[in-house]
């Protein structure tokens, strides 16, 4: 998970040293998203009734993979937003309207399957799915704001 975060931060800083335009603090806060999407997921569902098991751990790795996957879907978005006339409102405005339908598509499509799952008959595969599920709306919309607002 580190070694994830430290990647991204690292690919997104574009190697310049420059506070203004480094992006490495980009991927910390991708981590953070997907930190806080998972507790909230996690926690959602035990506040639903269902129990946490050991193989909830693992739901980590698939959440920062597709929270990776929205946070450069919204950075190259708003890279193509940039115009000097724009505000920077209007330019996340402008990104979040040329991303969204695409993070939106994915997010509903992997709940989708994770509540799919949750009807299976093995009691470990519905225990893992119903968090997951849960985890991945969180992740959609801690994506499209607190993430888009830093």
């Amino acid at each position: 998970f580190v070694a994830i975060v430290a990647y991204v931060s690292l690919a997104l800083s574009g190697c310049t040293c420059e506070s203004r335009s480094s992006r490495a603090l980009l991927g910390v806060a991708c981590g953070v998203t997907t930190g806080m999407a998972l507790v909230a997921g996690v926690g959602l569902a035990v506040t639903l009734g269902v129990p946490a098991i050991a193989v909830d751990s693992l739901l980590c790795f698939t959440l920062i993979g597709v929270s990776v996957d929205d946070m450069i879907i919204i950075v190259d978005a708003f890279d193509r937003a940039r115009t000097r006339s724009a505000s920077t409102a209007e330019q996340l405005g402008m990104a979040l309207g040329d991303a969204g339908p695409a993070i939106l598509l994915t997010s509903l499509t992997t709940m989708a399957a994770f509540f799919t799952g949750a009807l299976m008959d093995m009691p470990a595969i519905s225990l893992f799915c119903i968090p997951a599920g849960l985890a991945f709306l969180c992740v959609n919309l801690l994506q499209s704001t607190f993430f888009a607002a830093i």
